[in-house]
């Protein structure tokens, strides 16, 4: 596949919504590219591998948390981060089905999957989980990442996120509202009402059916 993707290496501000600053990439050579500026901010090299599986998640989906992202500056942005020995996210609260996160200034897609695997761990041992996280650098990225993560493992997602004032109350011009995105996943299965879908039933009448005539083997 091929994305449509801004030269985030010379891109400026006025470019980003200039067609002319946009180009034709091999999804291997945005990988590389995305890895390379994450890496020269002085994220870990681990950091960087789930940051831009997620960025590229996003494109795919056609998110708007994709490598658009990198260009992003100011708090909560990529552009910088903490030292690594100074941003070590800690598990503050622990019990049976809950859990809370202090991401210390990590990167908010490595404590979101951390806290992914800790509430698949909780649902797996008594049947649900719930992680809550706090103290992040960044955004967590799309969120339908992890709700399909959890969902791949037969359980069923849901994800919330805050973020900063950008929505007016109806009838206010001031930002008070978050987007606040809610994210779910659903286990694919069978949801029928009943045991054997129409289609089945319909199928196996015609092979009985067929039966009568076949000649014997």
């Amino acid at each position: 596949r091929v994305f449509l993707v801004k030269s985030i290496a010379t891109a400026t501000v006025p470019e980003r919504n200039s067609y002319q600053a946009m180009v034709n990439v091999g999804v291997d050579e945005v990988h590389k590219v995305c890895t390379a500026i994450l890496l020269s901010r002085g994220y870990h090299e681990t950091e960087v591998s789930l940051i831009v599986e997620i960025l590229l998640y996003a494109e795919k989906m056609q998110n708007s948390q994709g490598i658009a992202k990198l260009l992003v500056k100011g708090a909560g942005s990529f552009e910088s981060i903490p030292p690594l020995p100074t941003r070590e996210a800690k598990i503050v609260f622990d019990s049976a089905i809950a859990c809370k996160l202090n991401g210390n200034g990590s990167p908010g897609m490595t404590v979101m999957n951390w806290a992914v695997d800790i509430a698949l761990e909780k649902a797996r041992q008594v049947g649900i989980g719930c992680v809550g996280t706090f103290n992040t650098n960044t955004g967590t990225g799309a969120i339908g990442y992890y709700a399909e993560r959890i969902a791949s493992q037969g359980f069923l997602a849901f994800i919330f996120s805050g973020s900063s004032p950008n929505v007016a109350p109806h009838g206010s011009r001031e930002k008070l509202f978050g987007t606040n995105p809610l994210g779910y996943g659903i286990p694919v299965a069978n949801m029928e009402a009943a045991a054997t879908p129409s289609g089945d039933d319909v199928c196996d009448k015609r092979d009985k059916e067929q039966s009568k005539y076949a000649p014997p083997i």
